[in-house]
């Protein structure tokens, strides 16, 4: 898919993404975002920060980083997280594997022990951002995620401006 029609805020930014589907390629979403025109990147490159989830399996994502969003999106006035969502989030539904990853691991509720605002949540999963933790400008970001294609599902990986509590969505732009 080309993801260039998606960014929506500024004529300043290109987004691109690269990788043809091959056999090492065709688990994961490969994505280069964010390079505005005229950009030059310095030789050698220069990393901002990294994230590699390197903990011993079972670690949850550190907190200097990442912030585990934990609900039905009620609390933060939009119940269902603004697209109807029957899920309830817990921090402890993503832990490392112990092989360089984060898992977000989903879960069938029987009988649903969390409340929803629709009643008793049928899911939980896990849902995790870096506002306020991580923050760039310019450059390259480059992610490796392997997604679900079990039906219902819906992963999503969101870059959005640090401004978003001000100016709002979708006026921040975005690129997913």
């Amino acid at each position: 898919r080309d993801w260039s029609s998606d960014v929506c805020s500024s004529d300043l930014i290109t987004v691109t993404t690269g990788l043809a589907e091959t056999s090492e390629t065709k688990d994961f979403l490969w994505a280069h975002f964010i390079k505005p025109k005229g950009y030059i990147p310095p030789t050698p490159p220069t990393y901002l920060w990294s994230e590699e989830f390197a903990g011993a399996k079972g670690t949850q994502p550190a907190s200097n980083f990442w912030n585990a969003e934990v609900g039905d999106g009620c609390r933060q006035g939009i119940c269902g997280w603004g697209n109807s969502e029957r899920q309830y989030y817990t921090a402890a539904a993503a832990a490392t594997d112990g092989n360089g990853n984060m898992v977000i691991t989903a879960t069938k509720q029987r009988p649903g022990g969390y409340p929803c605002y629709y009643g008793s949540c049928e899911w939980t999963s896990a849902r995790y951002q870096t506002m306020g933790k991580v923050r760039f400008r310019y450059g390259l970001i480059e992610a490796r995620i392997k997604t679900t294609n079990a039906a219902g599902a819906w992963p999503a990986f969101w870059l959005l401006g640090s401004n978003i509590g001000t100016v709002g969505w979708p006026q921040i732009g975005r690129a997913h």
